[in-house]
């Protein structure tokens, strides 16, 4: 998978300025506006607390209610076993481990009902509970090991127990699609199949916590239920259906783990098995069978607290706690997968002072994590959006590279050079953390890299030998740590932007937790070109919160966008006093405010004959695309600005080219007709989506949903390369082009008569004898007006849109190319010279055969 997940935004908020320091805690989240409710100590009580996000202010945390605690313990994982918003209801139901099921009211204020409503107990207590994905079913594992099912009103369906020897209904009747021994076994063989399986010597995980869970498929159709079967001395996972009838057993697993998390697409239950060499993430299918996994990258001592796959099915969160220097770290790791490899695209560290104690998906928004931590109950909310990180030099030296980040891994393609289709690289850096993000710098053709990593280290790589025969892997210029800034900084950089060899900035959270900074780095090199020391660092205290740091080197234009779709300019004083820094601000005039919030963002700038005059490419998650405030697509899907084009890709399973020199405020896509010869769309495959378009060159990556990389050739790149070939007076690279990519060579006298015919005896030195072969049939038609018109206002191709007389071009053609090959040998270029008078119209057969004549001496 060429994309990475970059970290957009973190809102932080305090919620308790309690010592006391939790193990675990719970929350959950209001979909409707985004609130988050906590439960937490309070001296002897549990208190329910309320965090309104406002992005644009400090958090509104109040209290909601207490529940009194009765010294029934002091984990508060042990006192609650789940908290639920409820969205008809506008209710939060508690389920209590005591038994207690409470409901709380948010909108009793409005009416006459009770805030709180203790609406059922168990009284066999509650060890986990888990509502069904459309509200309507909720489950509870009880402490006799049962599962009982009931009603949004709290109705008992059904009550079963939960270890049992039956294997479940699916197994029954199965008559033989599905079983274990008709499946492929890849190179096992066939005697996979026959292979019977000693259970005998398995066990529980170490690391196994007795507590049993609930996950339930996506459309709410089934749900699992993980459990330590007492008969069995095993961990087992079963599958029931909506009306609690048991389906399947998952196959015995040795050291099957705790965890468990219901893919909502619903193919795949993800569970974990700990071994003695390594930590493997397990999948199982709903019919119990395994169904592939993949291992952890850990080489400490670590345990896995929870997995969690996210609300689209692309992500899974693995919770995990490290064991270093006897003391417990905490991090989230996401994994995504395509081409069957798992890529480790984030990994989230809190501060040394910090622990996880809880972590959640949004519940709509897919790339919306929630966790919170036990120093001073903070809780954390980060969007992340998918980013292809590439060079954006414009630049004919730019090798077109794209960065993949994988852990601690960074793989590089340089698509000008070569085309390796993932999940196999060109090149690849090992790095010593996870990876968080990857600027390219404009030095060296744009080549160059920085990496921030999760420890706040930024590596900068040098990359001369890109375009050597073999091409040489990346140099690495030095490593600087960040580990403080200003002697308050706690560990948050997110994005980091590299733009030129002495400068970087950093996009960070503030120190006290309130809007974000911007920190420029000043670096020195010694005489080997190594990064010598970290100059300076001077940071700008901002008052909002920004979503991203975009800088075009093109047009040395850097910009920042705020929460708000607010676009502005990040100025850079290079005129400072201080030799050892260059200070920088953000200016407070807009440049413009786009319509919505843009996930993705560029820049483009236009000269005109007044000024020079900058617009702002916008690429929102409702697939609407901006220049500006105009809208150009709504049905946009992924974008890219290439040296020409504004190229992009529709849900319409297309892609388009904006010429730039057209005036973009005035245009925008209506309709997706395809016209003949229309060379600014062309159908890709469905779901296509933009990887690269190399500069100064006529391909464009693209991959498609499973994963797989197509290039293609479109016709609107190959003839602006002609055309620029042709204003270049170099008709041998254009003629090269024509004939590659099947462009009609009539264009190398149509894009320009007047200029084909002053410059023909260049043209003939060029491409010499191969002019008027029969591979060069010349035309009574412009095929500038029939083929390839012109493509916007002010275009390239704009100054060949007004027709000439076709009457007399295949004569004036060949009498000019005739011309000059007689001036320069006769006899060489004597077919060519018979050709020119035998493709005139009407043709000049007299002359062709006095010439021969002439050359016999008859």
């Amino acid at each position: 998978e060429m994309k990475s997940l970059t970290l957009l935004s973190q809102f932080t908020a305090s919620l308790s300025s309690s010592d006391l320091k939790l193990k675990r805690t719970q929350h959950t989240v209001n979909p409707e506006n985004g609130s988050i409710y906590f439960v937490r100590f309070s001296e002897s009580n549990v208190e329910l607390v309320q965090c309104s996000l406002v992005q644009t202010q400090n958090s509104d945390v109040s209290s909601i209610t207490f529940f009194p605690n009765d010294g029934f313990s002091n984990d508060l994982d042990e006192i609650v076993k789940g908290i639920k918003f409820l969205v008809d209801i506008q209710s939060i139901c508690i389920a209590f481990g005591n038994g207690d099921i409470v409901l709380v009211h948010l909108d009793s204020a409005k009416g006459c009902e009770e805030m709180v409503e203790v609406v059922g107990y168990i009284e066999s207590r509650i060890k986990c509970v888990e509502w069904s994905p459309d509200e309507e079913l909720v489950i509870f594992v009880t402490g006799n090991d049962t599962i009982l099912e009931m009603t949004k009103d709290f109705d008992v369906i059904t009550e079963f127990p939960v270890n049992v020897e039956e294997l479940g209904e699916a197994v029954s009747i199965s008559v033989g699609w599905g079983k274990k021994e008709t499946q492929f076994h890849g190179s096992e063989g066939k005697t996979a199949a026959q292979k019977v399986v000693d259970t005998t010597n398995f066990t529980l995980s170490e690391d196994d916590d007795f507590r049993p869970r609930v996950s339930w498929c996506g459309d709410g159709s089934m749900f699992c239920c993980s459990v330590v079967d007492t008969n069995k001395g095993l961990r087992v996972i079963r599958v029931y259906n909506r009306e609690g009838i048991l389906q399947s057993t998952s196959e015995p697993v040795d050291k099957l783990g705790h965890v468990l998390s219901w893919r909502p697409a619903g193919n795949l239950i993800a569970s974990n098995k700990k071994s003695s060499d390594k930590h493997e993430i397990c999948f199982f299918e709903k019919n119990g069978l395994r169904h592939g996994e993949f291992s952890l990258r850990e080489i400490k001592d670590h345990k896995i607290v929870e997995i969690l796959w996210n609300c689209d099915s692309t992500i899974l969160a693995v919770w995990l706690e490290r064991e270093i220097s006897n003391e417990i770290l905490s991090c989230v790791q996401l994994w995504y997968m395509n081409n069957y490899h798992w890529y480790l695209k984030q990994e989230i560290l809190p501060s040394s002072t910090e622990s996880i104690t809880s972590v959640s998906w949004d519940p709509e928004v897919a790339l919306i994590l929630h966790y919170t931590t036990n120093s001073n109950s903070n809780y954390y909310r980060l969007e992340f959006s998918w980013d292809v990180l590439f060079a954006n030099t414009i630049s004919a030296s730019n090798a077109a590279t794209v960065a993949v980040i994988d852990g601690c891994l960074i793989y590089l393609t340089p698509f000008r050079i070569m085309n390796v289709p993932p999940p196999m690289f060109a090149f690849s850096i090992q790095l010593d953390s996870p990876a968080v993000h990857v600027s390219f710098s404009p030095n060296n053709g744009g080549n160059d890299f920085a990496v921030l990593q999760a420890n706040q280290e930024i590596s900068f790589f040098e990359w001369l030998g890109v375009a050597d025969t073999p091409p040489k892997p990346p140099k690495l210029l030095g490593v600087v740590h960040m580990g403080k800034i200003e002697g308050l900084y706690r560990g948050s950089i997110r994005q980091i932007a590299w733009i030129n060899k002495t400068m970087l900035f950093c996009l960070h959270c503030h120190p006290n937790n309130q809007y974000d900074d911007i920190t420029q780095i000043i670096l020195e090199f010694d005489d080997n070109g190594q990064i010598q020391k970290k100059i300076s660092e001077t940071t700008v205290h901002l008052t909002n919160y920004l979503r991203r740091l975009y800088y075009n080197p093109t047009y040395d234009t850097f910009l920042c966008e705020v929460n708000d779709g607010s676009i502005h300019r990040v100025i850079i004083d290079h005129n400072d006093l201080n030799e050892d820094a260059e200070r920088f601000f953000v200016s407070n005039t807009l440049i413009v405010s786009l319509p919505e919030v843009c996930n993705w963002i560029g820049t483009i700038q236009i000269e005109s004959e007044k000024k020079k005059e900058t617009f702002v490419i916008g690429l929102s998650e409702h697939n609407k695309l901006y220049v500006n405030e105009n809208l150009i697509a709504a049905d946009c899907t992924s974008f890219f600005i290439h040296n020409d084009f504004i190229i992009f890709t529709t849900l319409s399973h297309v892609v388009r080219f904006l010429p730039l020199h057209a005036n973009l405020l005035d245009l925008k896509v209506l309709d997706n007709v395809i016209q003949p010869y229309d060379e600014t769309v062309r159908r890709v495959e469905r779901g296509s989506k933009i990887i690269f378009a190399a500069y100064y060159d006529v391909f464009l990556v693209l991959q498609m949903p499973r994963g797989n990389l197509e290039t293609i050739y479109p016709r609107a790149l190959v003839l602006s390369s002609v055309r620029d070939f042709l204003n270049k007076f170099d008709y041998l690279s254009a003629y090269k082009t024509c004939r590659k990519h099947r462009i009609d060579l009539n264009i190398l006298y149509d894009h320009n008569p007047d200029s084909f015919l002053k410059n023909v005896q260049s043209f003939v030195t060029q491409i010499e004898k191969l002019v008027i072969s029969h591979n060069y049939i010349i035309r009574n038609e412009d095929v500038m007006i029939t083929m390839y018109p012109p493509i916007g206002n002010g275009s390239k191709s704009s100054s060949s849109s007004s027709s000439h007389d076709v009457s007399t071009k295949v004569n004036t053609v060949c009498d000019a190319v005739r011309t000059v090959l007689k001036s320069m040998d006769t006899k060489i270029y004597l077919q060519s010279i018979i050709t020119s008078y035998v493709r005139k119209t009407p043709p000049d057969l007299e002359s062709a055969l006095n010439l021969l004549a002439k050359l016999k001496g008859l």
